[in-house]
């Protein structure tokens, strides 16, 4: 039975590192997704900065040497307008993407903290099995050659 009590708590052991490894790829799978879209959300965002500045230049240069707003110059300031409410709309949604990152970073160094503090506790529960089942064989060597008349059982040896 100490050896069916060890092989159980190996299969235990086993299954829970089997189960962590699955549980660390979903983290990782998902800290990668949320990398990706980050870091498009961040491409966007420079692009559109970058039109928008180009067109507050053309807006701030025609429309001042000219003197008067064409309908042109009103169309483009409509166009700058919604430009920079999706700028804005998008570098909210950047933030959001950054905040959920970075818990999902802090909730895979937890779960990995995690992990290691029950392995190690696997294998401190597996020593300990190991040194009670040596000291349980070494106590029956000890008395059953005594009720054999002198002759260690096969089995204990």
């Amino acid at each position: 039975t100490e050896l069916a009590v060890e092989a159980r708590q190996e299969r235990l052991a086993r299954r829970a590192e089997v189960a962590e490894h699955e549980a660390e790829l979903v983290v990782r799978r998902r800290v990668e997704d949320l990398t990706s879209r980050l870091r498009a959300s961040q491409a966007f965002a420079r692009r559109l900065a970058g039109t928008l500045r180009g067109l507050d230049d053309c807006l701030g240069g025609e429309a001042g040497a000219i003197g008067v707003h064409s309908s042109e110059a009103i169309g483009a300031g409509v166009a700058l307008a919604e430009l920079r409410r999706r700028a804005v709309t998008s570098a909210a949604a950047r933030c959001r993407l950054e905040v959920e990152l970075q818990q999902q970073r802090d909730a895979a160094l937890a779960w990995w903290a995690s992990a290691e503090d029950l392995a190690s506790g696997h294998r401190e529960v597996s020593e300990e099995a190991g040194r009670a089942a040596h000291a349980c064989r070494g106590l029956l060597f000890d008395i059953l050659p005594e009720r054999s008349g002198g002759a260690p059982c096969a089995a204990f040896a």
